[in-house]
C-alpha cells in the first residue's frame, strides 16, 4: 500500500458517517422525547457540500439557510417549502418575498424586512422574530460580544422587539415563534437559563 496516499494537505474534513448518523439520530430521537412537533434544520452555512446537505435530507433535518444564495440551493436540492427555515441578516428581498408566498419558516431580522412583508399580499410562511438581548448583563464576562450590542435581530432593551410585534399586530399577522441566537464564550448552564 502507497503511504503517500494517505498524506493530504490541510485543511479539510474527514466525516465519518457512522457517528455523524448515530448523533444525528440521537438528538432527533431526544426531541422527539419531549417535543413531538419539534423539527431541526441544518445549517448550510456550516457546510454545505451537496452530499452532506442530502444525506441530512433523508435523515429528515430541514434546510437552515441564512441567505439568498443558500435559499436558492435548499431549492436546488429540491426541499419542499415546508421545510425550509429562512434565518438571518442576508435574506435578498426577491428570496424573502418568494418564501413569503410558501410554507417557509421565516424569521424576522430587521426592519427592511418588516418593510417588505408589508408590500407583500397572500402571505404563507410561519413568522417569527429575531430578538437580541442584552446577554452581557445576565451573565457577565460570558457573552462574545461583551458590552456591544448583539449584531442582529430586534434589540429587546430598546424596544425595538415590542415595536416590531406592535407593526406585526398592525398587518394582522400572528407570529409562530421567536428567534433567539446569541454567541457565548462559555457554555455555562447560566447561558442556557
Amino acid at each position: 500500500m502507497n503511504e503517500n496516499m494517505y498524506k493530504m494537505k490541510t485543511p479539510y474534513f474527514i466525516i465519518q458517517e457512522d457517528k455523524m448518523g448515530a448523533l444525528v439520530d440521537e438528538i432527533t430521537s431526544s426531541l422527539q422525547k419531549y417535543w413531538e412537533n419539534g423539527i431541526i434544520g441544518y445549517s448550510f452555512k456550516t457546510n454545505n457540500l451537496p452530499w452532506l446537505i442530502e444525506y441530512m435530507k433523508k435523515k429528515g433535518l430541514h434546510a437552515e439557510v441564512v441567505s439568498s444564495d443558500e435559499f436558492k440551493l435548499a431549492k436546488e436540492m429540491k426541499f419542499p417549502y415546508e421545510n425550509i427555515i429562512f434565518n438571518g441578516p442576508v435574506k435578498g428581498e426577491k428570496e424573502f418575498k418568494e418564501a413569503l408566498k410558501h410554507p417557509v419558516v421565516i424569521n424576522i431580522d430587521s426592519k427592511r424586512e418588516l418593510r417588505w412583508l408589508q408590500e407583500t399580499q397572500d402571505i404563507k410562511a410561519k413568522l417569527g422574530l429575531r430578538i437580541n438581548f442584552d446577554l452581557e448583563k445576565v451573565c457577565p464576562k460570558e457573552s462574545q460580544c461583551g458590552t456591544d450590542d448583539g449584531r442582529f435581530g430586534f434589540s429587546l432593551e430598546s424596544g425595538e422587539f415590542e415595536e416590531a410585534l406592535y407593526f406585526l399586530e398592525n398587518l394582522d399577522i400572528k407570529l409562530s415563534g421567536i428567534h433567539l441566537h446569541c454567541s457565548s464564550k462559555t457554555r455555562s448552564l447560566n447561558i442556557y437559563k
